[in-house]
């Protein structure tokens, strides 16, 4: 029986998740960004700073409900098998994009971004991601969110058929700093009524 026909539990995240939440992170990112990431910078991912970092966003309130965790609910003690991170768009707004207004009035664009979405590479097309997603999705839509951005790497060509697939469109490209390289970016969009 594969993954995708057991139970999957989706909950929020809370600090004892850290050092699993810290594992999935950089076993996905060396997976996923071979070749697109410089492999220094691979080799060079720290655990102990990514359970640091995470300790400390889960620490807090407003962050941690904004993470949702997928975890195998049939052994006896759960197993995480990846996470999903969102919240309100917090970077300046792109030409063209409707300014966001924290308060949802009626009307008015209220726009989330999904920040990460991990799973455990062995775990890779079970069906986690789109969990996680679904689970996401109805989450931004309870708190009132008209609309969803992500960015992912250009090259990244796993995540581009996944935002595909759950309906995320356009392509406005970028450029981000990774171990000190640039690499090209893509921003997509999914309305979210």
């Amino acid at each position: 029986m594969s993954l995708q026909q057991k139970p999957i539990n989706i909950r929020t995240a809370t600090p004892t998740d850290a050092n699993a939440i810290a594992s999935i992170h950089v076993a996905a990112w060396r997976a996923a960004y071979i070749n697109i990431v410089p492999q220094y910078h691979l080799d060079n991912l720290n655990i102990d700073d990514r359970v640091k970092l995470w300790q400390r966003i889960l620490s807090t309130p407003a962050t941690a409900s904004s993470i949702l965790i997928a975890e195998d609910s049939n052994t006896k003690e759960s197993r995480l098998l990846g996470f999903v991170s969102f919240g309100a768009v917090a970077a300046i707004p792109s030409p063209g994009d409707k300014v966001n207004n924290e308060e949802g009035k009626e009307g008015q664009e209220k726009t989330a971004e999904l920040r990460a979405i991990y799973i455990s590479p062995q775990h890779w097309t079970k069906g986690i991601g789109q969990a996680l997603w679904k689970a996401t999705q109805q989450q931004l839509l309870e708190e009132k969110f008209t609309s969803v951005v992500v960015k992912a790497f250009a090259r990244n060509e796993r995540a581009m058929r996944f935002y595909r697939a759950v309906g995320f469109e356009g392509e406005e490209m970028g450029v981000t700093e990774v171990g000190g390289e640039s690499l090209e970016t893509v921003k997509m969009r999914k309305g979210l009524a």
